[in-house]
């Protein structure tokens, strides 16, 4: 498969190529990783999930909120699988590309979301600022 820049393109386009995924983040604030995860892993954290989800409703836990997403929340300790993806190394490379060599993680969910669920990126803590790598401003 040819990879062109996704900078001629509207959205990002999915790519094995980390340095076109750093410069997707550059643009887009976001990038599609291709094969970062094998289908196995990535059945088996959805399985994960929806099963702490599932057990979440049971115990009345959960929290489904109006615009058609459940969320689970505090994933690192809901499973060592959740904990292992915090250190897939290439997520490691893109999340130093975007804050640099010194990060703190502060939020880890999971969003299930339904068919016509709706929701825009944002930020909770409107009080900080902006996360992003000073080095990388324009």
């Amino acid at each position: 498969m040819t990879q062109t820049s996704s900078s001629s393109n509207l959205y990002p386009q999915a790519t094995t190529r980390l340095p076109m995924a750093k410069q997707d983040l550059d643009q887009f604030g976001y990038c599609l990783l291709e094969n970062a995860l094998s289908p196995e892993a990535t059945t088996a954290l959805r399985s994960r999930l929806v099963e702490q989800a599932e057990a979440e409703i049971q115990l009345g836990l959960d929290y489904q909120g109006n615009d058609g997403k459940h969320m689970v929340w505090f994933l690192l300790n809901k499973g060592q699988l959740f904990r292992d993806l915090l250190f897939h190394p290439q997520l490691e490379l893109l999340i130093s590309h975007v804050l640099g060599q010194t990060d703190l993680l502060s939020s880890y969910d999971g969003h299930i979301s339904k068919p016509g669920a709706t929701e825009v990126f944002h930020t909770n803590q409107s009080w900080l600022p902006i996360p992003t790598n000073r080095k990388k401003r324009r």
